[in-house]
Parts: C-alpha cells; structure tokens; sequence
C-alpha cells in the first residue's frame, strides 16, 4: 500500500513559526507503526502539497533550479528512515501551487538534474522519482 504523505517534509518560509524539524520528526517516528500496517510506500514532495491554506512558499528548490540544503538534509532523514523500515520513496519534485518558485524552464530542467543527482550521490535504493504531480496544472 501506497500513503500519499507529501508535507512530512513541509516548510512554510512565510511562516517561520511552523516546526519543520518537528513536522518530519514526528512522521518518522510513526514510520514503524505505518510500515508494521501495511505501509510499503509512501509519497514525499519536494514542494509538498497543499498544506490547508493557500500562499505558503514551501519548496526544496531555488528559483534556478539548485537544491536547499537545508530542506534536502530534512528529506534524507526521512528517506533513511523510510529504508529502515522496508518502506519504498515515491519522491516528487514539482507540486502546482509552488511551480512560480522556478523562473524558467532551464530551471525546472536543472531541478530535474539536480535531484536526480543528489539521489544517485546518496546511494538511496528505495527511491523512485515523480517528476510533476497534477501535471495539467
């Protein structure tokens, strides 16, 4: 079974009071509870999804395409945690209410590279990459 968990890596930068660390934490403390249910995936975004209100600015990538560090150091934590437990990474890059985020379409090329290589430098086993969700958008 597949759980669709796109804001466990969630930031808000509007809204510096929302725990970040906190947030992934807590999902991955749940992750052995998931998995001994019947979890075998799960669904993370770097731009998550919709949080329940609209403006947030919540996205692992600069507007060039490159990759926060910062935001992708949280990511890896979850991931690992996800290997741990026999869980696969369904990993998103591109999400519809954050896509202004990217200036061009060179940068949403160089988002697509720049992930795909920091997944290959990582050695991660239990990723498969999602390019856009709700692509039409």
């Amino acid at each position: 079974m597949n759980v669709r968990m796109v804001n466990a890596v969630f930031e808000d930068r509007r809204k510096p009071d929302f725990d970040a660390e906190a947030n992934a934490a807590k999902f991955i403390a749940n992750l052995p509870d998931y998995a001994a249910h019947g979890v075998r995936a799960v669904t993370l975004c770097l731009q998550g999804g919709m949080p329940g209100y609209e403006g947030a600015l919540n996205s692992a990538f600069e507007p060039d395409g490159s990759l926060r560090p910062n935001y992708l150091a949280r990511v890896e934590r979850v991931i690992r945690a996800c290997d741990q437990n026999g869980v696969v990474v369904i990993l998103g890059l591109f999400y519809q209410r954050q896509s202004a985020v990217l200036r061009d379409e060179a940068a949403v090329r160089a988002g697509v590279v720049n992930t795909a290589r920091w997944v290959r430098e990582r050695g991660f086993q239990n990723v498969l990459l999602e390019i856009a969700n709700e692509y039409p958008h």
